[in-house]
């Protein structure tokens, strides 16, 4: 320790030669201890004080001879540091005699001289919760009586050779200068001891004499060592020993040297001197530089301070503000944590001073935008961002001015802090006239760059708002809605947060914590609205400021949102009397604590006073809520419901140094959490204001009010501003359903919009909300209407499932529903829909693993009965199951059921992803894979097909038409596809997806199996299956509920081959959840031995994110479109529509769409999506407008899905093409039209655009065959006509013709081609023909060929009402494999079928103008009714014997009865009408039978 001693008497003299206090001459500075001089470095803030070095000269420095250390606080009083002589309470960890040995002693002894004078001065701020009866702040000698600093009646102390005198002015402050001049002689002769405080003086009438000692002096405490005699607790900031030599009478310090000490450290330390005793404010050179009775100044005698230099004393106060009240600080430069940090200049004997008129209230000051101040306009400005409005305008100027004293200058520009207002106002006129005066918005706290001259008037003015329109009595609103009155650092730190309502308490960032609370734009646990956050011990801000006019007003009404993480068991939120933790931190301190489960209230003092019952959940937002009768009780108000409390203590200090998220003696009893919003009254609110308060924080943070939280029932109306009933908790309606109340509603009046709610108390599901998106990050509409609302609760029902297991008659596809839990929805005046959203923990329906529906009725009843009147599907978005809705009815009742369906968590993409199948992807023919698809934002498909016994044919998987990938195979065993996506970071992703299926049929005796499954971490996700062609009982294939999808079998009805784009072979594949994986597996079954060559084909796949789809309308139904985002004018557009009808019973609807001009719909592109449409209904292929009636929507709530292609026309130009379709149906007599809105976007419109490209014109075709039916053992001929309307051959063509390879076979060398057309071998390997890479040739080309039928019934499907074969269907396709995409969309109708029939009725083609040899038959008669002008029409007859021509004639055959052709004696031939049985009869030669009609080969 000496060695230690050593060092810092050789490094730590700070003397400054000719240097004194106030600058006086003719004394010798014994003691000179200054905090901001503390040390060469000074310590980090709050940390511990061993050593305070002595800057007289004299070097009798000072050390902490215990283990028990004050601590250095870095700002106190002015900007300027203290040391603080703390006390530790027991509930902190500390003990009274460990508090007692704080002190510091000095290192070297100091001996009283008999033969001087000595004047003690010691700047100080007493601890006034913790006392002892005589408290020590400077002894000259330890244990001795003669020491310096206050009483236990709070009084200034001096004690001069034991005798005790006690400061009797009028200066009641317990801070400040103290000086006690002892001219320390006795005699009737000799001077009196006085003694002052911030410098007003005291007499003792005594003439005592210091101890003639020599010993160590001591701080904070009477006595040296381990002694406990006496301790001081509180800050020091200075201590100042001086002497002169006494003479024979003792001497003490003249006025002027008074005045000069008084100055030099009233406006150190901000201190405004009693103005009874000292006036003046002088330099050390005797300039005046303020007089309260100067004239025009005799009213500015409040809360002085300043900037000032005087090289002579050592005052450089560069930056200040009043202690007493800080009004307003003004500062150089950039503000600093410590006047001595702040780096800017000023020249030296230049003083600004400020003094205040000390007025309480406010005046009118009304003046709107356009008013035009010297320097500034008050103008209307709009949020570039929001859009929203704000007009800058003024109602108040608060009475409280300051005026300026410029000494040394004729002007100088500042800066200030001011807290008031929302602007200041600079002018030479008191009254503030707009023409004269300038003013400044404060921004930040802080306003910049203000010149003033002497004699200028500061005012604070700003527009008066007030949460719920309570303004009577407000001090003050703390509002982090209003970014605006928030001022972050890089990290998102709060630096200030300023008062909202415009009067001007603003707290800010101690920069010695490094460290603040974080500002958020969202928080859950604030009900979505803005917040500061509170995580550590060091995150409190301060003011200088507090919010009350005075010190100790006698009514306070307090209020903060906050919601408790709890860090120990109490949590003090704010806190008066200092700006770090202490006894003196709680003048008062308002919080919490934790007992158990239960949250209850508290209020520390210099006395604590808890709640005995419980007001809020932990881990709830709450209204914490305080209405102090100061010395009396406290109300404490959580949420409405109220507690009365006696707390007699009355020891505060309100309009002074604060806290914010800290206000206790400990630092562990810190805010973790959140605090939106605080508003402080000075007066006790009426109940109506309290109701209004209450129901603006409690709508607005989603807190469910109370009035008796013990009780059932006695629950809480909330209000809008103006009085009207929001939610009636009371009443028969609302009563049972007060549970996790919350709300969406405007009221402006109120300040309220609350775009979007949840409740914040514990255990909260349904989330609601205008826009696009809820939570976090919300993409939010405005609300269309003031004053109005839609706001819910529940009826605390159990969250049990009831099942709907073996229940048949439920509307819709669910496994259970809720139980008993059902939430009331009362609308007032809201018309527009909103977003409905449930998630949370509590939620038995929580997670991407349900398919949640919305269930709906006009009563709780109908719920209860599984009678809901609608049903609407939710989709999971953004961790939340989420629907539209528009709530109509004043009141209506929901609840949730629900599907599983797998156990992703959801996308992390918007938009689609679209994965087409082309040669540029897909370049290797036979290529199984792995493959990467890498589609953008990170999403990426992987791709492997898994083909374990070799069964796919060479070359295959390949594209095909349609941006297909192609599978062909032989063989039974599986061949699996299997697709896996993955995100950014390389782990498994999920999106919901959608395709085609192809070519599901049977060839031969081979059927094509097919199954789809989805896997959600693991588990198995079905997709749902629609059928593609319009009758649905044709398709070539049946599916089921667990993704399959199998080929019929023969013998089954609409068995057999169709071409690989044809739709009876297609499915649409639909996975509505998000699934991580989705494996196609495919094989085949032979009803032989062989397998011939089958195929599949996966189409274009997308990828998508659910998003909500629209609100149902009145009539419950939805319908959205979404067509193809970007393509090139030679493509295909493909368009999907969906419709929800959330009503239990289907709907009829007619479809129509008007494509934009140069569109036009492809041949038979609709595909109704599983339900039974005749081709009659559909009209407008090739044309504008597709028309579709007698659509069946199903009910229940179900996605139904169909889908059309389009293609542009050959003039179409490149651009955007957007349009909307419609569905027409009826409403109790009245058509009703709804029109789309897009899937992805919500807009009215659906858009594609379209990017300019070559134009190949359309391939027309036909397919015929040459007999309208088939005969048992009979040959068919079918042509195939092709016209390439080009200039160009096509290269790199496939084509497939297919047909039932059982029932016909191909005629050998009945093959025939067009000259030109070199179709090439066939590749099928049995039965239907394959033509690959050949070229089709400019201009018109044919392939035909003959085929005969089975004669064996066992080849055909029959009928088994007629015994006749069933319809066989011939079908083609002409697909380009080339590499140009243009080419596709040219052949997007080169395709077709032909239906065959069985000849029970069927004629050959009629044959027309053979030229026949009829002329040279052996004979021929000829009849025509048409005057024919020569023969010539005979020979183009073909060849006959018997030519009877007419339109309007008939020919007319003998007529019989049965009886009478019974009497023929008839020949072989005959023909008769048989006028009894009223037919044509042929006698056969052995029996006459009526003629039946059959082709007429047979």
């Amino acid at each position: 320790m000496k060695r230690f001693f050593t060092v810092i008497v050789l490094l730590c003299s700070l003397w400054s030669m000719g240097q004194t206090p106030g600058g006086i001459n003719g004394v010798t500075v014994e003691y000179w201890l200054k905090a901001g001089e503390l040390l060469p470095t000074l310590p980090e803030d709050e940390e511990d004080v061993t050593n305070w070095n002595d800057v007289s000269g004299n070097n009798r420095h000072f050390v902490s001879p215990t283990a028990f250390h004050p601590r250095f606080v870095k700002s106190a009083m002015n900007y300027q540091p203290a040391v603080d002589f703390y006390f530790l309470d027991e509930e902190d960890g500390g003990n009274e005699k460990n508090n007692k040995q704080r002190k510091l002693e000095s290192i070297s002894d100091f001996v009283v001289d008999s033969d001087r004078s000595y004047f003690v001065i010691w700047i100080s701020r007493l601890d006034e919760e913790h006392i002892s009866k005589d408290a020590s702040v400077f002894a000259f000698t330890a244990g001795i009586n003669d020491f310096f600093g206050w009483n236990r009646k709070k009084e200034l102390l001096s004690n001069v050779r034991g005798a005790l005198y006690a400061f009797s002015g009028t200066d009641t402050r317990k801070y400040g200068i103290g000086m006690s001049l002892i001219p320390n002689k006795t005699g009737s002769t000799a001077l009196e001891h006085t003694f002052y405080l911030n410098g007003e003086m005291s007499s003792t009438g005594a003439k005592k004499t210091l101890y003639n000692r020599t010993g160590k002096s001591v701080l904070g405490k009477q006595d040296g060592g381990n002694s406990d005699s006496n301790p001081f607790f509180g800050e020091v900031m200075e201590v100042i020993v001086m002497s002169k030599p006494a003479g024979s009478n003792g001497v003490t310090l003249t006025a002027d040297e008074i005045k000069k000490i008084n100055s030099y450290l009233s406006l150190k330390y901000g201190l405004t001197l009693n103005s009874n005793s000292q006036k003046d404010y002088i330099l050390s050179d005797g300039t005046l530089i303020y007089n309260s009775i100067l004239p025009g100044y005799n009213e500015f005698g409040f809360d002085i301070f300043g900037l000032v230099r005087d090289d002579n004393s050592g005052l450089y106060q560069k930056q200040s503000m009043s202690t007493e009240h800080p009004i307003m600080g003004a500062f150089l430069g950039e503000l600093a944590e410590t006047n001595d940090e702040n780096t800017s200049t000023l020249d030296n004997n230049v003083a600004l001073v400020f003094g205040g008129n000390g007025k309480e209230g406010n005046s009118s000051y009304s003046y709107k935008a356009g008013t035009a101040f010297m320097n500034y306009t008050l103008k209307i400005n709009t949020d570039p961002e929001t859009g929203v409005v704000q007009e800058e305008r003024l109602s108040s100027l608060e009475n409280y001015v300051y005026r300026a004293k410029l000494t040394g200058k004729s002007s100088l520009t500042v800066n200030f802090t001011p807290n008031k207002g929302q602007w200041i106002l600079v002018s030479e006129d008191p009254s503030f006239n707009p023409s004269t005066t300038k003013i400044y918005k404060i921004k930040g706290g802080v306003v910049k760059d203000v010149e003033i001259k002497d004699g200028d008037y500061i005012g604070f003015t700003y527009y008066l708002q007030a949460p719920g329109g309570v303004t009577n009595g407000l001090r003050m609103w703390l509002n982090a809605s209003e970014e605006s009155t928030i001022v972050t650092n890089e990290k998102g730190e709060v630096l200030i947060w300023e008062d909202y309502a415009g009067l001007g308490t603003s707290y800010k960032r101690r920069t010695a914590n490094k460290a603040s609370a974080v500002y958020l734009k969202a928080e859950e646990r604030t009900n979505y609205h803005p917040t500061l956050r509170f995580d550590k011990e060091n995150d409190y801000l301060i003011t200088d400021k507090a919010p009350m006019s005075v010190a100790a007003p006698s009514k306070v009404s307090f209020y903060t949102v906050v919601n408790h993480d709890f860090a120990s068991t109490r949590s003090y939120f704010i806190g008066f009397g200092r700006q770090t933790y202490g006894t003196d931190g709680r003048r008062p301190a308002f919080g919490v604590y934790r007992d158990g489960s239960e949250g209850k209230g508290r209020i520390g003092s210099t006395g604590l006073s808890n709640t005995k019952g419980k007001l809020f959940n932990p881990g709830a937002t709450t209204i914490a809520g305080y209405i102090w009768n100061v010395g009396s009780d406290v109300t404490f108000e959580f949420d409405a419901h109220a507690e009365n409390v006696k707390h007699t203590y009355d020891n505060i200090l309100m309009n002074g140094p604060g806290m914010l998220g800290m206000g206790s003696s400990s630092k562990t009893y810190y805010l973790q959490g959140v605090m939106p919003e605080v508003v402080a009254y000075e007066t006790i609110l009426t109940q109506n204001e309290r109701d209004r308060i209450n129901s603006y924080l409690g709508l607005k943070y989603g807190i469910t009010l109370k009035i008796d939280k013990a009780s059932v029932g006695n629950n809480y109306e909330y209000l809008f501003s103006d009085g009207t009933s929001i939610w009636e908790g009371n009443d028969a309606v609302h009563n049972q359903y007060h549970h996790n109340v919350a709300a969406v509603l405007r009221d402006d009046d109120a300040n309220l919009n609350n775009r979007q709610s949840r409740s914040t108390d514990v255990g909260a599901i349904v989330h609601m909300g205008v826009g696009t998106k809820l939570g976090i990050d919300p993409e939010l509409d405005n609300i269309k209407q003031n004053k109005t609302s839609i706001s819910w609760g529940h009826n605390d029902g159990s969250f049990a499932l009831h099942s709907f297991a073996g229940n048949d008659d439920v509307c819709g596809e669910m496994d259970s529903r809720l139980e008993g839990r059902i939430w009331l929805v009362d609308n007032e005046s809201f018309d527009q829909s909103i977003m409905v959203a449930a998630h949370g923990p509590t939620f038995p329906f929580n997670g991407a693993n349900y398919k949640v529906y919305l269930l709906i009725a006009d009563s709780a009843e109908k719920l209860i009965d599984n009678k809901w009147d609608r049903i609407v599907p939710m989709f999971y978005n953004n961790e939340m199951h989420v629907a539209n809705y528009k709530f109509t009815d004043e009141y209506t009742y929901f609840t949730f059921g629900a599907k599983q369906v797998g156990t992703c968590e959801g996308c992390e993409f918007e938009g689609v992803k679209k994965l087409d199948f082309t040669k540029a992807n897909w370049k290797t023919k036979g290529d199984k894979g792995p493959k990467v698809f890498d589609l953008g934002d990170g999403f990426k498909v992987n791709m492997n097909i898994i083909d374990s016994s070799n069964n796919l044919n060479r070359g295959y998987p390949r594209t095909s038409s349609l941006k297909t990938l192609r599978e062909s195979r032989r063989g039974g065993a599986e061949v699996t596809t299997e697709i896996t996506f993955t995100n950014p970071d390389g782990n498994e992703a999920a999106a919901s997806a959608s395709f085609e299926l192809f070519d599901i049929d049977r060839t031969g005796r081979v059927v094509d199996i097919v199954q789809v499954i989805g896997y959600c971490n693991g588990s198995p996700v079905y997709p749902k299956l629609n059928y593609t062609y319009n009758k649905p009982d044709r398709s070539r294939y049946k599916t089921d509920n667990s993704g399959n999808a199998n080929a019929k079998r023969q013998g089954e009805g609409y068995s057999g081959n169709s071409s690989y784009t044809n739709k009876r072979g297609r499915v649409f594949v639909e996975f509505e959840n998000p699934v991580q994986k989705i494996d196609i597996v495919y094989k085949s079954q032979s009803s032989s031995t062989t397998y011939p060559t089958s195929y599949i084909g996966i189409g274009p796949m997308e990828f998508y994110c659910p998003a909500p789809l629209p609100e149902p309308n009145e009539d419950g139904l939805i319908f959205v479109k979404q067509g193809t985002a970007e393509v090139l004018l030679c493509e295909v557009v493909d368009y999907t529509f969906r419709s929800v009808n959330t009503n239990c019973a289907p709907k009829e609807v007619n479809f129509t769409d008007t494509l934009p001009e140069g569109m036009v719909w492809v041949n038979n592109s609709f595909s109704a999506g599983g339900v039974d449409l005749d081709d009659a209904n559909i009209t407008g292929y090739g044309t504008r407008t597709l028309t579709v009636n007698g659509l069946m929507v199903p009910g229940g709530g179900s996605l139904y899905t169909f889908r059309a292609n389009a293609i542009f026309e050959e003039d179409a130009l490149a651009g955007t093409y957007e349009n909307r379709a419609t569905i027409d149906y009826d409403r109790l007599g009245t058509p009703v039209t709804l029109q789309s809105t897009d899937r992805l976007t919500g807009k009215d419109m659906t858009e594609t655009i379209a990017l300019d490209s070559d134009r190949p014109k359309q391939i027309l075709t036909s397919f015929t065959t040459n007999k309208g039916c088939f005969t048992l053992d009979k040959e068919n001929e079918v042509l195939l006509n092709i016209d390439n309307p080009n200039d160009f051959d096509l290269a790199d063509m496939f084509l497939s013709i297919d047909y039932d390879i059982d029932a016909f076979s191909f005629v050998n060398g009945s093959l025939a081609t067009s000259t030109g057309l070199n179709i090439g071998t066939n590749q099928s390997d049995e039965g239907g023909f394959e033509f690959e890479g050949f070229k089709v040739p400019k201009g018109t080309s044919w392939v035909k060929f003959k085929v005969k039928a089975s004669n064996n019934l066992a080849d055909y499907d029959v009928d088994p009402a007629t015994g006749d074969p069933r319809s066989i269907t011939f079908s083609f396709d002409l697909i380009s494999e080339s590499e140009d995409v243009c080419i596709d969309g040219a052949l997007a109708n080169a395709n077709g079928e032909i239906e065959l029939p069985y000849c029970s009725i069927c004629y050959y083609p009629s044959v027309v103008g053979d030229k026949g040899d009829i002329l040279n038959s052996d004979g021929f008669m000829t009849v025509s009714t048409l005057n024919r002008p020569d023969s010539q029409w005979v020979s183009e007859r073909g060849n006959a014997f018997v030519v009877l021509e007419s339109y309007n004639k008939g020919l007319v055959v003998t007529r019989l009865t049965t009886a009478q052709i019974s009497a023929l004696n008839p020949v072989e031939g005959m023909i008769v009408y048989d006028s009894t049985e009223n037919c044509l009869k042929l006698y056969n030669g052995s029996e006459w039978g009526c003629i039946a009609q059959g082709c007429v080969d047979e």
